[in-house]
């Protein structure tokens, strides 16, 4: 079985950087990264990190999972919602999949070039 990893705020601005077009905000007490779509801004890529504000350290074990998803946020609507990704050994390896798989989700779905 997988074993638990604390997450730090740092490793995520590390994989999802803000001179690759991330931008880093806050839902309630949550650290979220988003991913504007050069080609349709109104859709956003978001990665809800799981790592609190206060602390910017990842929630306790079993309190939360990483989650990806899109949104449009012109029409105020969800898009793609993708399965949670646990915090255990290689979590970095499976966020950068999941963005990939919710982005060609959404082209697909939604149809932008």
């Amino acid at each position: 079985m997988s074993r638990f990893v604390e997450v730090r705020e740092t490793e995520f601005d590390i994989l999802l950087r803000s001179e690759k077009g991330w931008s880093k905000d806050r839902s309630g007490n949550e650290v979220v990264y988003n991913y504007y779509i050069k080609s349709n801004p109104d859709i956003v890529i978001k990665v809800f990190s799981s790592v609190r504000d206060s602390d910017h350290i990842g929630r306790e074990c079993g309190r939360d999972a990483i989650r990806v998803c899109a949104v449009d946020t012109k029409k105020d609507k969800g898009l793609v919602k993708s399965s949670r990704i646990y915090r255990v050994k290689n979590w970095q390896d499976r966020v950068v999949k999941r963005v990939c798989e919710v982005i060609t989700l959404a082209k697909e779905r939604y149809a932008w070039i």
